[in-house]
């Protein structure tokens, strides 16, 4: 990972020097752009070095538009939710983690990464941490996608939403983030 909580304006050249020499020695090794608060793509757009995108925001809403823009760029890349919410931190529960695996996943993520605030800072309390609410729901999720080919699914867009009406569930326009459920079908619409 070039970069690290900060867009490097000033320094873009000798990121470029490093991941390039980076490539040539661990060509096996993926690369990508850790940006401030953004996706990485939006600092070096289009640069083959990058292998895959690393979304980076605490807001849902900027959530979405990272992940609807990495799915825009042609050649299609992988992007992975690389820092969110921490748990533990500022209040974030684990219903927020939650929210940002699953949307990340349905919205056409290909991963999505989990923090806690006692292990990352190493309090003393970081041992039970390892067994916290969110960590354990984490390998929920994990083991709900390892059962079907999440890969191959379509997310459906943020405008779209499943509504139920007269027994029946249909897409709907949604306007407002808050109502955003993430979801997403298989190419067949079988799942």
């Amino acid at each position: 990972i070039q970069g690290g909580d900060d867009d490097v304006f000033e320094l873009k050249q000798s990121v470029r020097a490093s991941a390039s020499v980076y490539k040539k020695i661990t060509p096996e090794k993926f690369n990508t752009f850790h940006a401030w608060a953004k996706g990485g793509w939006s600092i070096f757009p289009g640069e083959n070095w990058m292998d895959f995108y690393m979304a980076y925001t605490y807001s849902y809403q900027f959530l979405l538009e990272q992940l609807q823009e990495a799915r825009s760029f042609q050649p299609h890349k992988p992007v992975i939710l690389g820092e969110t919410h921490y748990e533990g931190n500022d209040n974030v529960t684990s219903e927020t983690l939650r929210r940002y695996a699953y949307t990340t996943l349905l919205c056409g993520g290909a991963g999505h990464t989990y923090g806690n605030k006692d292990i990352w800072i190493y309090t003393m309390f970081w041992r039970d941490a390892l067994g916290s609410e969110a960590s354990h729901h984490m390998r929920n999720i994990r083991n709900f996608m390892d059962k079907m080919p999440w890969w191959e699914m379509e997310p459906a867009k943020f405008d779209d939403v499943f509504r139920k009406r007269e027994d029946e569930w249909r897409v709907c326009r949604i306007d407002t983030v808050s109502d955003f459920i993430p979801s997403a079908f298989s190419r067949e619409h079988n799942i």
